[in-house]
C-alpha cells in the first residue's frame, strides 16, 4: 500500500480486500516499463512481469508465500527511490 501514496503509481487491480489477493498489477505514469523491469532485475534482483495490453501497460507482481515483510519493503523502497531519482523513464 505504500506505493499507492506515490502520485505516478496507479494500481490496475482492485485493492478492495473482497476482490484482491497476493497478485497486484500497477503502472507508473511516464515510465518505460520494459526498461524498468530489466533495471529491477539487473540492479536489484527483483522480478516483475511486464504486461502490455491495448488498454494498459504495467507490472504484475506476485509475492511468493515464503517472502518476508522485509523483502516486500525492499521492493517498495527500490521503487520509491527510482521514482524519487527519476530513474523510471
Amino acid at each position: 500500500m505504500r506505493l499507492k501514496a506515490q502520485p505516478r503509481v496507479r494500481f490496475l487491480s482492485s485493492l478492495d480486500p473482497v476482490e484482491s489477493c497476493a497478485i497486484a498489477t500497477f503502472a507508473i505514469d511516464g515510465a518505460d516499463h520494459p526498461k524498468l523491469a530489466q533495471k529491477l532485475l539487473d540492479e536489484h534482483a527483483i522480478v516483475v512481469s511486464h504486461m502490455k495490453h491495448a488498454k494498459f501497460e504495467g507490472f504484475r507482481i506476485v509475492p511468493n508465500v515464503s517472502m518476508t515483510l522485509k523483502e516486500i519493503d525492499y521492493f517498495a523502497d527500490v521503487v520509491e527511490r527510482l521514482l524519487k531519482t527519476g530513474a523510471v523513464t
